[in-house]
């Protein structure tokens, strides 16, 4: 039996802190198997769009959009710096929304366009996939969240397990690469990831560059960024928290806020505080206590999603 991929990869939900200026009545169930990080919805009320910004994670997401005019599936990209929510034209005021967040690397789904060409994009959902039309139907025309789940996971789990096999059969070391900047924090030599797998550093970064799209550098990056907004959150002092993060110092953190977050670690504790208040206001925690069972055909083989801190 092959080794479950993604299974609490790093053992911390990725994320997009300031989304949620934008949202009202988010809800989130964690996963953290099965190449997905977590699944959420929400009502877009349109309230904060100037203050809230996509920042770079390394995941891809699909969001499943509807309103009483529209309703439309989206394969969005991550980002490379920060971007206001416009730039991706996800949603409009009043549209609800169903969506899952893959963990970095998850490339299921995804066979009708490379990972770099969803880099700082957000693709509609046929574009990029051979996904059939009924999934959507299925989803749109549900209103309670975790049976949109159970829609899901019943046509996305086949087609997880077929990625797993392509992985297993021919970019088992690039994934390998992938997994190991990310259990590391971003705190891996390149270097030492080229060595360990016997190649040649230009040679490792072509094949995770035609893989996920950007190189293993700039993968590294990323993670360090998302990995470090938590220690931020419970350093009392920015320069122990860059230290603890990885940086060289507090300037070279304050640079990669800059570029990631398009403001410093002091002005995202600011708005976190925002978003803190937000949520109180806004969002409901979700029980993922329970299983959640999906059978993929009558008589097929059953997947268990586990609530990831029963794991």
């Amino acid at each position: 039996m092959q080794k479950e991929l993604y299974c609490n990869i790093g053992k911390r939900v990725l994320r997009q802190p300031l989304f949620l200026l934008v949202t009202e009545n988010y809800q989130k169930i964690e996963m953290m198997q099965h190449g997905i990080s977590h699944f959420y919805t929400f009502q877009a009320n349109g309230a904060d769009f100037d203050l809230a910004r996509v920042v770079p994670d390394g995941c891809n997401d699909i969001m499943f959009v509807r309103s009483k005019e529209r309703r439309y599936a989206t394969y969005v990209g991550t980002p490379l710096d920060s971007k206001p929510i416009e730039h991706y034209h996800y949603f409009q005021k009043g549209d609800e929304v169903f969506g899952v967040r893959f963990l970095q690397g998850n490339l299921t789904w995804m066979n009708k366009c490379s990972a770099h060409d969803l880099l700082d994009q957000a693709l509609p959902f046929k574009e990029v996939s051979n996904m059939q039309e009924m999934l959507m139907e299925k989803i749109f025309q549900c209103n309670d969240f975790h049976e949109q789940i159970r829609i899901f996971l019943q046509a996305y789990l086949p087609e997880y397990e077929l990625y797993r096999q392509k992985i297993a059969g021919s970019n088992e070391i690039v994934y390998h690469t992938l997994q190991s900047i990310v259990t590391s924090g971003g705190e891996i030599r390149i270097k030492a990831l080229a060595e360990r797998a016997a190649y040649s550093v230009r040679h490792l970064n072509e094949l995770f560059r035609s893989t996920y799209g950007l190189s293993p550098k700039e993968f590294e990056r990323i993670v360090r960024f998302q990995n470090s907004l938590s220690i931020v959150e419970h350093c009392s002092r920015i320069s122990d928290a860059a230290i603890e993060a990885g940086y060289y110092d507090q300037s070279h953190m304050l640079k990669e806020y800059k570029s990631f977050l398009g403001i410093s670690p002091k002005e995202y504790l600011r708005k976190r505080k925002q978003t803190v208040q937000h949520q109180t206001l806004h969002i409901k925690q979700m029980s993922a206590s329970h299983i959640l069972s999906v059978s993929c055909e009558p008589g097929g083989k059953d997947y268990a999603v586990f609530d990831p801190h029963q794991v």
